[in-house]
């Protein structure tokens, strides 16, 4: 369904660029595409702030309610001194693995994503590629493919024109849906990497605390 609707919207933004292909067009889409992603970012972080303190609040209320039903289990199964340290000590360290997860998981999602960046970014570079590719990029190129080819038509061949043509749709259609999947992938981790540190709130409790392992492992 996404690439069936990429495919829609990029069969007329194909056709108007192979009309007028021009290094200037390039310029102002990809323009646009990182004014798109540049306003994700920053909306993205200016919520972080008031997500992280309805999160806290979350993990100390979760952490409360853990801390009370330790205790209540040692109480009824008359627990010794030895058992007592044992059980606290595991839920100090346990509650505090997860507020080091509250208070540092955003940071630590982005140098996930950010590290993912760094070795596509070293595959590109081994085989001659460039490194640090964006969106706009790869439909500045598909431009400039298919501004040569539509150089290189003329009438003395009409046949091999219509070809040149039908060429110039696919390639531009092609690296357009390559753009549109890569700047999903990149406004869906700005989400992922602000929103989750609500879920890493539900660290403060053994019973919710896979909610906040698995935004770690999603990012």
């Amino acid at each position: 369904m996404k690439r069936t609707a990429a495919v829609l919207l990029l069969v007329p933004l194909s056709i108007a660029m192979l009309a007028t292909p021009s290094a200037h067009a390039a310029t102002a889409i990809g323009n646009t595409i990182n004014q798109v992603l540049s306003d994700y970012h920053n909306s993205a972080q200016s919520w972080e702030s008031t997500i992280s303190s309805y999160a806290t609040r979350l993990f100390w209320l979760l952490a409360t309610i853990e801390l009370l039903w330790v205790g209540i289990r040692l109480v009824l199964r008359g627990a010794d001194f030895g058992e007592f340290v044992t059980d606290v000590t595991q839920f100090i360290l346990f509650v505090g693995f997860f507020d080091a997860l509250l208070l540092n998981g955003s940071g630590w999602a982005n140098d996930i994503v950010s590290s993912f960046v760094q070795a596509g970014n070293a595959a590109a570079s081994s085989v001659g590629g460039a490194a640090g590719l964006t969106p706009a990029a790869v439909l500045d190129d598909g431009v400039e493919i298919v501004a040569k080819l539509w150089n290189s038509v003329t009438i003395a061949a009409p046949g091999y024109d219509v070809e040149l043509v039908m060429i110039g749709i696919a390639v531009l259609l092609a690296l357009g849906v390559i753009t549109a999947y890569m700047c999903e992938a990149l406004i869906e981790s700005y989400l992922v990497i602000t929103a989750g540190v609500l879920f890493f709130g539900f660290g403060g409790s053994r019973w919710t605390k896979d909610f906040a392992i698995k935004i770690l492992t999603y990012a």
